[in-house]
């Protein structure tokens, strides 16, 4: 887009924002106005230079904030496609819990507010007396809690895909007027962050397994790629096959055997550290990146994964079924640097267990 372009869109966003309100003068004073017209000229800007939709969202929740008076802290909440929120952005929130907080939107809060219909900003008071353990995160300001919020929904059409929450330490604060401001900026916002966010998506679907949300087998190669040029870091690299896939499918049907390849991801993700990843490689073949001294401690985490996965079998057309794996270790760099060295060595010990466990 060009300089005198550029110019133009944000001369019919400050005209739009003017228009739009006029009716509301009785609520929004002038100052007010020229704020929200030139955040929205600011954000607009800033937009094209985020290289993350997480980084728009950062800085959209951090201009909200400054929006409204009475909020000191805030976050960002977006939807997976498992119904599950997640933090993108946050301000005034523990780094270390926030970071690890989800939780199912139908178990959130905002869900028993609004019965699951968030349409529009709404305030939400007192909620300290609605909050059950895991709703909220503790806050910077040590032991103190977020008492208000105001909640303004991000919308793809008619579908919900996430959250803005901004906050305040203090209750029955927030009034129709800042309902009202925050209103308007997401009128603004909802395009912006929703073009972001399916940008978002996109890279991500590239670069997932849609069935497990592990790695595909690609992004797996180029990310073990760039690992193994770091020479002084030692890692293990573990290759996985799903034991008896086969037979489920062939007695159960596809969709059994899609629940036990699901079952046995979610379970490895949850083993992993966060500098490590895995992927799926093939139909019921994965490749884990350990950072692990030595084989001896990965195969200690594996037995923790055997022991979790015999406790998650699951019952289907009335049989129990159990997601069970054979593994083969290569120690990087000492028995190898060349990917494809390090994953024929892999296989073949893993091809070694599985056949153990047929004599």
């Amino acid at each position: 887009m060009s300089t005198v372009e550029h110019i133009l869109v944000f001369t019919l966003i400050a005209v739009v924002v003017t228009l739009y309100l006029h009716h509301k003068r009785s609520e929004i004073k002038y100052n007010e106005i020229v704020l929200l017209r030139d955040m929205a000229i600011d954000i607009s800007n800033h937009m094209m230079d985020m290289e993350t939709a997480d980084e728009g969202f950062q800085y959209i929740l951090e201009k909200c904030i400054e929006l409204i008076p009475d909020a000191s802290l805030g976050s960002i909440l977006m939807l997976d496609e498992d119904g599950i929120l997640t933090a993108h952005a946050h301000l005034g929130f523990s780094e270390d819990e926030i970071k690890d907080f989800k939780i199912p939107f139908k178990e959130s809060f905002i869900h028993h507010t609004t019965g699951g219909e968030l349409n529009e900003v709404i305030i939400i008071n007192n909620l300290m007396a609605m909050l059950r353990p895991g709703d909220t995160v503790e806050t910077t300001d040590k032991g103190k809690y977020i008492q208000s919020q105001l909640t303004a929904p991000l919308m793809d059409g008619d579908k919900l895909i996430g959250v803005v929450c901004i906050d305040s330490l203090k209750n029955n604060v927030f009034s129709e007027n800042d309902r009202v401001l925050l209103d308007y900026m997401m009128n603004h916002i909802n395009g912006i962050t929703k073009q972001q966010y399916l940008r978002e998506r996109v890279i991500y679907h590239s670069r997932h397994d849609y069935l497990t949300k592990l790695y595909n087998r690609s992004y797996f190669d180029r990310m073990i790629e760039q690992r193994l040029t770091v020479l002084n870091r030692t890692m293990v690299l573990c290759e996985m096959d799903l034991d008896g896939l086969k037979v489920v499918n062939d007695v159960h049907g596809h969709l059994a055997g899609d629940q036990l390849i699901k079952v046995f991801s979610r379970e490895l993700r949850g083993v992993l550290r966060p500098e490590e990843f895995a992927g799926r490689y093939g139909g019921d073949e994965f490749m884990v990146c350990f950072v692990e001294e030595s084989i001896d401690s990965v195969a200690e985490r594996l037995k923790v994964l055997e022991r979790i996965l015999e406790e998650n079998a699951f019952e289907y057309d009335g049989k129990m079924l159990y997601p069970r794996f054979s593994y083969g270790f290569v120690m990087f760099p000492e028995e190898g640097v060349l990917l494809d060295v390090l994953i024929s060595k892999s296989d073949s010990r893993m091809y070694e267990q599985k056949k153990s466990k047929k004599k």
